[in-house]
């Protein structure tokens, strides 16, 4: 299911949010399409409801207004207490699932959307405090996530279940005894301006696909809530309660997919609204997801656990020009000060390469590589071009080893970049990245880049002649010399 849910899911209305994962993969409907600006209508190229020109971050989505977390989903039903008894199609395990009545999904998600500081789990106002950076503007709130939706993980456990459920539900006789199923999660909500949030008549859909199979409502004692009120200032925020009527039609086709991920529950597609008042503005938290969501490329960055996420706006609203991963860079970047004044780099750049984000470096030993994820579950990555147009939505990974392929790199090398010249020589020296072994080409590479002044292709060249590979002699003094240049100059595989 793809809950706009996390392991315990954050979504804020905020230029930059942290959150973890979501329980269903996220589908490109709703953020491929492009809108257009209409006449008279001034630029607004991140859709934050901020025209560019009072935009402090016009390509940055930057909303303070109110944010959610959905906690993990649970199915519920009725059936006679002998129901299962009756049933000689069904196990004992499967028997066992019908008496217990309601089971809970997603469960295996629940580490905390919150940045972790002084080993105590919280919501931290700015999650570049991580980094000991705030926002360069201090009307700026951070939420849990910088975009519109997360990820809950869907265990093993919660297919296994699915699918026995299914398998339960499928019988005639069950179908017939067992009362409609319930599709019940909640959502806290959590108000950072200074008036009340009110939701009205909130219906949330659950999708499969494209396709809506129930909707969601508030419940409360009663019934359903038709209206419900978000107070600013509370801390762990307000709990609301949605459950969704599902019968056996569409409980088969949600358990069926549920036997591999989860169902899609995106809160900025409901019907109804979600208001309030932020700097005197109306605003509609569904609405403006929305414009976000169709405007913005959600670039996701994972690091030690954690992930980091940034609307950023594909197109320039004045110009039309579209962005590059270039011009996202240069964004994020802006938008980071140190608390202590001066400018600090989160993603650094060497020429057309990306040399470094967030503090960890592209490194040739051992090699750690930044990628562009396959898929937000997959474990390979390619190459990062900074050319690129930015996409519906990009993850950055830290992996061990090179991409598979990196053509340009050899193809593209540029004589006056060390760092491309280093690069190019280790993949050439170990055949990586998709190039044919050629250990001379490499050492002649290295040696390039060390007469630049490159660390990497000192200690590169080092490695050469102290081995004796690449064409040329075993040199173990030369070897020492290098490595002492490239361990004053900070290239920590040669100390």
């Amino acid at each position: 299911m793809k809950l706009l849910i996390a392991s315990t899911t954050w979504l804020a209305l905020s230029a930059a949010i942290w959150s973890p994962c979501s329980v269903f993969a996220q589908t490109d409907a709703g953020r491929t399409a492009e809108t257009k600006q209409a006449p008279g209508k001034l630029p607004d190229s991140d859709g934050d409801g901020i025209p560019d020109r009072d935009d402090p971050h016009p390509f940055i989505a930057d909303i303070t207004g109110v944010s959610w977390r959905i906690s993990p989903l649970s199915l519920g039903w009725k059936a006679d207490s002998s129901l299962e008894e009756q049933v000689s199609m069904l196990d004992q395990h499967e028997k066992e699932i019908l008496r217990r009545k309601q089971f809970t999904f997603g469960g295996q998600a629940d580490a905390s959307a919150s940045v972790e500081s002084g080993g105590r789990g919280e919501l931290s106002a700015n999650p570049l405090k991580l980094f000991g950076l705030r926002d360069s503007e201090a009307h700026v709130a951070y939420g849990a996530r910088f975009g519109v939706s997360g990820n809950m993980g869907w265990s093993q456990t919660d297919q296994e279940t699915a699918k026995t459920l299914l398998h339960a539900v499928r019988q005639t006789q069950v179908a017939q005894r067992l009362s409609d199923l319930n599709l019940e999660f909640t959502v806290r909500f959590f108000n950072q301006s200074d008036e009340a949030f009110v939701g009205r008549k909130l219906e949330i859909p659950i999708k499969v696909g494209d396709q809506v199979v129930a909707f969601a409502q508030p419940v409360g004692a009663n019934g359903p809530d038709l209206e419900f009120s978000i107070p600013a200032g509370r801390e762990h925020g307000i709990p609301i309660r949605f459950r969704a009527k599902l019968d056996t039609t569409q409980s088969l086709l949600l358990l069926q997919v549920m036997q591999a991920r989860s169902p899609d529950i995106t809160i900025e597609e409901s019907q109804g609204e979600i208001v309030g008042q932020v700097n005197g503005r109306r605003v509609d938290a569904i609405s403006t997801l929305s414009q976000i969501r169709r405007k913005t490329c959600l670039f996701t960055v994972e690091l030690d656990g954690r992930e980091f996420s940034w609307s950023v706006a594909r197109r320039d609203d004045k110009t039309g020009r579209r962005l590059r991963l270039s011009d996202l860079f240069d964004q994020v970047n802006a938008m980071a000060v140190p608390e202590d004044g001066g400018t600090h780099v989160l993603f650094q750049s060497s020429g057309r390469y990306l040399r470094s984000a967030l503090g960890r470096d592209n490194s040739l030993w051992p090699v750690r590589w930044w990628v562009i994820a396959d898929g937000e579950h997959e474990t390979t990555g390619r190459d990062i071009d900074l050319s690129e147009e930015l996409p519906p939505h990009i993850r950055l990974r830290y992996q061990f080893g090179f991409p598979k392929k990196m053509p340009r790199w050899i193809k593209n090398v540029d004589a006056k970049d060390p760092w491309s010249l280093s690069v190019a020589g280790q993949l050439l020296m170990a055949g990586a990245g998709g190039s044919a072994l050629d250990q001379k080409k490499g050492v002649e590479l290295f040696r390039k880049a060390a007469d630049l002044g490159d660390a990497s292709g000192m200690f590169g060249l080092g490695q050469a002649y102290w081995f004796g590979i690449g064409g040329g002699a075993k040199d173990e003094k030369k070897a020492v010399e290098l490595y002492q240049r490239a361990a004053a100059l900070g290239n920590t595989s040669a100390t």
